[in-house]
């Protein structure tokens, strides 16, 4: 039987998912000995789901009593006593961790990725050894998961654009992650300068062909196209006066439509570039997708920033990128 909840503890979730996910909150308070039952919430910031944290943070609780989560799938109700049912989920992992002197604590647990919509079911309890055993408030909060959204077209899938001491391996890694062939006839990749809002470098893909379902794209300097596995499409990333690709503070990169004049996916770095111009195309153009990433590849770290999980497309470029300390080009991204 589990022992009494204590009472005063406040119990967060922070939620970590896409931003369809459908979160709904359970409880029972059951008291053997008064007392309110603790509140657990949640709340969704828009990250990925796949390899995303869920944050628990608990405070008011008594000082070195236990904290546990049961995390899991589908449910269950499981009596505790005192008239209090637990909506069980079968179990994926059992956490115990001692709460701190002051009865707080804060830890991340991961979130499964999703090829499909199921639920995913959180049960948390403080312990307090001090009482009688017996239940005296339950709390959780069930997830409906989502897959993570498929992009229509085109991605741009991971940028190494600073190394430590001199650049000599930045990457544009482009993937196409749909289920069909797309055509880059037309297709142009363009590095934007961002003190004067303008594309110092347009690059046309249209003579590498098509990409395939799940195939990659590689357009970089020598010593990163050293790197890419033989068979991946590679272009070679020349040197122009405006560098090869710049620094941020804020920069950007534009894949562009030249024949119908759109954007088909853009990243801003270090910034927010919303109204660019770019050769050959008339009109501006915002390369930010819904908020601006805060991730930066900046030395003195072998970094790159990449789409998590792997050719996801939120539309919400603070959601999307993430910074790697494994640089892929032509591979799968991990975090």
């Amino acid at each position: 039987m589990l022992q009494r909840i204590a009472s005063a503890a406040v119990i967060c979730a922070a939620l970590c998912a896409t931003a369809n996910a459908q979160v709904t909150t359970y409880g029972t308070a059951c008291h053997d000995n008064g007392g309110t039952a603790p509140a657990l919430a949640s709340s969704l910031f828009g990250a990925p789901i796949g390899g995303s944290n869920l944050t628990i943070s608990v405070s008011g609780g008594v000082p070195n009593s236990s904290f546990l989560l049961f995390l899991g799938l589908a449910q269950a109700n499981l009596p505790l006593g005192y008239g209090c049912d637990l909506l069980m989920p079968s179990i994926v992992a059992n956490i115990g961790l001692p709460l701190d002197p002051g009865g707080a604590l804060s830890f991340a647990a991961p979130l499964p990725s999703v090829p499909f919509t199921f639920s995913f079911t959180m049960q948390a309890f403080c312990l307090d050894a001090s009482t009688q055993l017996g239940a005296s408030s339950t709390n959780g909060v069930q997830v409906t998961l989502n897959p993570n959204p498929v992009p229509a077209g085109l991605v741009i899938n991971e940028v190494d654009y600073d190394q430590p001491n001199t650049d000599t391996t930045e990457f544009i890694e482009i993937l196409n992650p749909t289920a069909s062939t797309i055509s880059l006839n037309g297709i142009s990749l363009a590095l934007v300068n961002g003190s004067n809002n303008a594309s110092y470098q347009v690059l046309d893909l249209s003579p590498l062909g098509s990409l395939v379902p799940g195939e990659y794209l590689v357009v970089g300097q020598a010593g990163a196209l050293a790197m890419v596995l033989g068979g991946t499409k590679t272009l070679l990333l020349p040197v122009v006066s405006g560098g090869t690709v710049q620094n941020g503070a804020p920069d950007g990169i534009a894949l562009v439509d030249m024949i119908n004049a759109t954007l088909i996916d853009a990243l801003s770095y270090e910034g927010s570039m919303t109204a660019v111009t770019i050769t050959g195309v008339a009109g501006t153009f915002n390369l930010v997708e819904g908020t601006a990433t805060t991730f930066s590849d900046s030395t003195p770290f072998t970094n790159s920033m990449i789409r998590f999980p792997n050719g996801s497309d939120s539309n919400d470029a603070s959601a999307d990128w993430w910074l790697s300390a494994l640089p892929s080009p032509g591979g799968v991204n991990t975090p």
